[in-house]
């Protein structure tokens, strides 16, 4: 956005410090303001594409761990324990999540084209095509952003709950299994 800004390079205990002025384009016909809206736009657009894909991270995470519990339980499928059926039912849980927020299937570069996008595809294409010019967001982008935005955050909501109450609930029927964090294989 046009305005007056500074600049800090730091290296070890040398800081330089500028000022300096970005100028708008004089050939372009949009205001200040439609501007400022564009970059609100695609800022939002972007933290919240971040913090869904640091939640994605998380989910894997703690999938690995949760698959690496249950392949340590010594369980009949017929009547699991109270551990595994909670780990299975927090495995869903998050797949669910997952795969409503990324395409997991994507391998090559023709899946895309054989599987549907997500949201997270989806709020990056709204945002780049907000990005590619010098123009306020339309009603249009204003309002897909929205429900995509409502969307995301509906899956990050159900996370909360996986990290909020299921996670310390496993923990402590670990705990209570007496299961070790780290077992090592009989030698």
């Amino acid at each position: 956005v046009p305005g007056n800004y500074r600049a800090r390079l730091t290296v070890g205990d040398d800081v330089m410090e500028t000022g300096f002025e970005v100028l708008k384009d004089p050939r372009s016909a949009s205001s200040v303001d439609d501007l400022k809206a564009q970059f609100d736009f695609v800022i939002e657009a972007r933290d919240l594409l971040s913090r869904t894909h640091g939640e994605i991270k998380r989910i894997r995470a703690l999938r690995a761990q949760l698959e690496g519990v249950q392949g340590r339980l010594d369980e009949d499928a017929d009547s699991p324990s109270p551990l595994g059926s909670e780990i299975t039912t927090t495995l869903e849980t998050l797949t669910a999540v997952e795969e409503a927020l990324y395409q997991t299937q994507n391998q090559s570069r023709q899946d895309p084209l054989n599987f549907p996008i997500r949201l997270n595809n989806k709020l990056t294409a709204v945002m780049r095509a907000v990005a590619g010019g010098d123009s306020r967001p339309t009603d249009q982008a204003l309002a897909v952003k929205t429900e995509l935005s409502t969307a995301i955050e509906s899956e990050l909501l159900k996370l909360e709950d996986v990290w909020a109450n299921r996670v310390p609930a496993i923990n402590a029927m670990i705990d209570d299994a007496g299961m070790s964090l780290v077992e090592l294989p009989e030698s």
